[in-house]
C-alpha cells in the first residue's frame, strides 16, 4: 500500500492558513463598517456601557477558540470572529472619546500614552503566559485549557473594573474643578455624515499613509517570526516586542506635552522622527536574519 495521501489544495476551506484569512477578513471587515457609526452608539449608551458591550466579545471570541482548537467545527469562532468587529469598535471608539475629550490641551499626549502603556502592559501579561505554556516547546502543540481560561478571566475582571469605575461624562471633574464640555448629541445621520465630512478633509487625507504605514510593520514582525523562528522563539520575541511598548511612549509623551518646545510642529516632527527609528532597525534586522533559523 501506499503512503498517506495528503491534501495540498491551497484554496480549500479546511486549510488553518485558510481559515485564519476568513476569521481576520471577517472580524475586521465587520469592525470597520461598525466603526462609522459607533460613535452614535456612545453618545446613546455612554462611555460606561459602550465599553462593556465592546469588552463582552473579547471573552467570548477567546472561548471560541478554545471551542475551535478541542471540537474543531468553524462556524462558532467565525461568527465570534464577527461579534467580535462590533464589539472592537464599540471599545475602541470609547477609548479614544476619553482620551481626547476627557485631556486637557497640555496633557492630551500624557492621556494617549497610559491608555497605551495600560494596553501594551496588559499585552506584556498575555505574552508572559503564552511564553511561559511554550518555554518547554518548540513545536507547535496547541494551547492548554489554562491558557485559555487564565485569559477569559482577565478579560472578564476588566469588563467588571469598567462596569465599577467608568462614569458619565458629565460627572467627569478636572483638577481644576471645571466640568468638561456637553454638546448636543448628533443623530446617527448626522454622525455619518460627519464622518464623510471628515474623510474629504485634506488635512486627514494627508495622514493615511501614516495611518496605513503605522500598522504595516505587525504583519511584518509576525511574518519574520513565522519564518526564522521556533514556537519558543516566538513567543520569547513577541513578549520583548511588548514589554517595549511600555517605556516608550512615556518617553515620547514627554516630549509632545513638553512646553519647552514652544511648537507643536517641531514637537511632532521630534516625535515622528523617534517613532520612524525602529522602522529603520527593522528592516535592517530582516536583512542580517536572512538565511538564519533561531533555535
Amino acid at each position: 500500500m501506499g503512503g498517506p495521501i495528503f491534501n495540498r489544495n491551497k484554496l480549500r476551506l479546511s486549510r488553518p492558513f485558510n481559515q485564519n484569512v476568513i476569521m481576520g477578513l471577517i472580524l475586521y471587515g465587520v469592525y470597520t463598517v461598525v466603526g462609522w457609526c459607533s460613535g452614535s452608539i456612545l453618545n446613546f449608551l455612554g462611555p460606561k456601557y459602550t465599553a462593556a458591550l465592546g469588552g463582552i466579545t473579547y471573552p467570548f471570541y477567546v472561548g471560541s477558540l478554545w471551542y475551535y482548537d478541542r471540537v474543531g467545527h468553524d462556524a462558532f469562532p467565525l461568527f465570534a470572529g464577527g461579534l467580535l468587529g462590533v464589539g472592537a469598535a464599540f471599545f475602541w471608539t470609547t477609548s479614544g472619546f476619553i482620551q481626547f475629550a476627557y485631556a486637557e490641551e497640555k496633557d492630551k499626549a500624557k492621556y494617549i500614552t497610559i491608555q497605551w502603556v495600560l494596553s501594551a502592559t496588559g499585552s506584556t501579561v498575555g505574552a508572559i503566559i503564552a511564553f511561559s505554556a511554550n518555554y518547554q516547546s518548540t513545536e507547535a502543540i496547541g494551547v492548554s485549557s489554562g491558557v485559555y481560561i487564565a485569559f477569559i478571566a482577565i478579560m472578564c475582571f476588566a469588563i467588571g473594573i469598567v462596569l465599577v469605575f467608568i462614569i458619565k461624562p458629565e460627572n467627569v471633574v478636572r483638577d481644576d474643578g471645571r466640568h468638561i464640555a456637553i454638546f448636543k448629541e448628533p443623530t446617527v445621520i448626522e454622525e455619518v455624515k460627519g464622518v464623510f465630512s471628515v474623510m474629504t478633509d485634506p488635512k486627514i487625507l494627508f495622514l493615511l499613509p501614516a495611518m496605513f504605514v503605522g500598522e504595516m510593520c505587525l504583519a511584518l514582525v509576525s511574518s519574520i517570526n513565522a519564518r526564522y523562528f521556533n514556537l519558543r522563539t516566538r513567543s520569547l520575541s513577541n513578549l520583548l516586542f511588548q514589554v517595549v511598548m511600555i517605556p516608550t511612549p512615556l518617553a515620547l509623551a514627554w516630549v509632545m506635552d513638553n512646553q519647552r518646545i514652544s511648537s507643536r510642529r517641531t514637537r511632532g516632527f521630534i516625535g515622528v522622527a523617534i517613532a520612524a527609528d525602529p522602522e529603520a532597525e527593522l528592516k535592517e534586522e530582516k536583512h542580517m536574519t536572512s538565511g538564519h533559523k533561531t533555535s
